[in-house]
């Protein structure tokens, strides 16, 4: 009676921890799931049914590959294969599984060996969902990316290009577009898309935000989220311009409190594609996408605008030089004056005037420099030069002091006056000698 009084206090002890540690083990904050050797599942418990919306008889005695995404799949086989093979490697790693909904999960997993009388009987592993860390951290990246991308970008249709590959390291990006506003003639035009549907971008006018999804963003200056019933109602009332999606999200771009354009992504096939989490993770993107493309087309239309003056200095017939003021080194010339005092670029700029002997009178130098002292500038300064071959050039300078990168520079710019002067003492002969005549 004793030995079974004994026997029946040790099974209830053993049920009791049994209990004990199978309710730890449904409601750890972690999720738990156990493989057989040929990769079955034995066991979840209650935490990853929760991460993964799976329920345990969805599972149990089926293989781990339908729920790991297939880009992962060789990681997670690989070490499974390991573990058979005696590794017992207690290092966690990251890959990505589908849940209930095809949506895509990050998970950390640590796996550890089942022994039974040191015979290997299994693999059981605790997952942790990383999804927001992750996530968070590929937002993060394409900020940085966005934001660096104005760099290396050569120019604004590289950076359209640049921020739809960034973007879609973070939401689907399939059916993409970026509108620009003209908010004083109200147009919307559309320099980059990506559409699987539509091909019709052209630009619209005088847009009615009542008939423009993009346009009822503009006018609301806030993200927008529009699911397949909204949609419908929308096209119905001829509210949508083009295809009509299943799904539309859109951000605003804006630039010092005034909207420049927007952001939108969509889908044909798939309403529940995108979530208010994705409208947001859009809308920060879009303020830094909006910062980007402002400072590209301020780099692009300084560019245009100092590629015309590059132009116009190279081309003017005036003789143009720009000379730094502590030393009177040549910064660069234009090809007049080359043509003029036959120096080519490589000969002049690093040089001096006084170095060359340009100035054919340095009187001329002294007062050119006396009136920049004065005045900071000079205006129709009639001096001589000397070329290269020594002939003499009469010319007529202007100039004035720029300050360029915090550095101060002489800008001057000189007329050929050598055949009107000819022409004038000729004229000046011809009436001398009528005179003596």
């Amino acid at each position: 009676r004793y030995s079974n009084q004994l026997l029946n206090t040790k099974i209830k002890d053993l049920n009791e921890s049994e209990e004990t540690h199978r309710h730890f083990v449904d409601n750890a904050p972690f999720g738990m799931y156990s493989l057989n050797l040929s990769g079955e599942f034995t066991f979840i418990n209650k935490k990853l049914e929760e991460i993964s919306g799976y329920n345990a008889k969805d599972w149990l005695g089926k293989s781990f590959h339908p729920i790991v995404y297939p880009d992962d799949l060789e990681i997670v086989v690989e070490r499974f294969k390991n573990r058979l093979s005696g590794d017992n490697n207690p290092e966690p790693y990251e890959v990505r599984i589908l849940n209930a909904k095809n949506e895509i999960l990050w998970v950390k997993i640590r796996s550890e060996s089942l022994y039974d009388k040191n015979k290997l009987i299994g693999i059981q592993s605790f997952i942790e969902d990383v999804t927001k860390i992750r996530r968070s951290q590929e937002i993060n990246h394409a900020l940085f990316a966005i934001s660096n991308a104005v760099n290396t970008s050569k120019n604004l249709s590289d950076l359209y290009q640049k921020v739809h590959v960034l973007l879609s390291n973070v939401i689907d990006t399939t059916n993409f577009f970026i509108a620009i506003v003209n908010q004083k003639e109200r147009t919307l035009y559309f320099p980059y898309y990506v559409d699987t549907v539509d091909e019709d971008f052209s630009p619209l006018t005088s847009f009615d935000p009542k008939n423009s999804l993009t346009g009822f963003v503009v006018s609301n200056k806030k993200p927008v989220l529009l699911k397949k019933q909204e949609l419908k109602e929308l096209a119905d009332s001829n509210g949508v311009w083009g295809p009509v999606p299943v799904i539309w999200m859109g951000a605003p771009l804006i630039i010092r409190d005034k909207i420049t354009g927007v952001l939108v992504v969509q889908s044909y096939t798939n309403p529940e594609l995108y979530n208010e989490q994705d409208l947001k993770v859009l809308s920060s993107i879009s303020d830094q996408v909006a910062v980007a493309i402002d400072k590209k087309r301020t780099e692009d239309e300084l560019s245009t605008s100092e590629a015309k003056f590059r132009a116009a200095f190279k081309t003017s017939p005036y003789v143009i030089t720009l000379t730094r003021i502590d030393d009177g080194v040549y910064v660069d010339i234009n090809d007049a004056f080359t043509k003029l005092l036959g120096y080519s670029p490589d000969e002049v700029i690093g040089q001096s005037s006084l170095e060359l002997n340009i100035w054919n009178d340095s009187k001329d130098r002294d007062r050119l420099v006396k009136k920049l002292k004065t005045n900071g500038l000079v205006e129709n300064l009639q001096a001589d030069f000397k070329g290269k071959n020594g002939q003499i050039i009469n010319g007529l300078m202007s100039a004035r002091v720029l300050e360029i990168g915090k550095k101060a520079y002489l800008l001057s710019v000189t007329q050929d006056l050598t055949n009107f002067k000819k022409i004038e003492q000729e004229r000046l002969n011809l009436q001398l000698r009528l005179q003596q005549s």
